[in-house]
């Protein structure tokens, strides 16, 4: 298994938010555009997905905390970084 922090290094790619979860361990990589993929993950997993199904700052920010109550590993997706950062930040 591998460590999110060691990918991300592999990959050349930055966090823009939960820094404090680069610790966490892949167990697996999952694709998913549903608005709430967590009834079929179990942990561990590294979500791709192009965010498409979330709207403003408040849909992005529940499906971050919903997937953070799930223990995903980390979502990888084509929202724009600062969008990520403000919806984890609250902001």
């Amino acid at each position: 298994m591998l460590a999110l922090g060691d990918l991300a290094a592999d990959l050349d790619v930055r966090s823009v938010a939960g820094a404090a979860g680069l610790g966490r361990v892949v167990r697996w990589a999952h694709s998913s555009e549903l608005e709430d993929p967590t009834p079929w993950l179990s942990g561990g997993e590294l979500l791709l997905t192009t965010g498409g199904p979330l709207g403003g700052r408040d849909s992005q920010r529940e499906y971050l905390r919903r997937l953070d109550e799930q223990r995903e590993v980390a979502r990888l997706d084509a929202l724009r970084a600062q969008d990520v950062e403000r919806a984890a930040l609250g902001g």
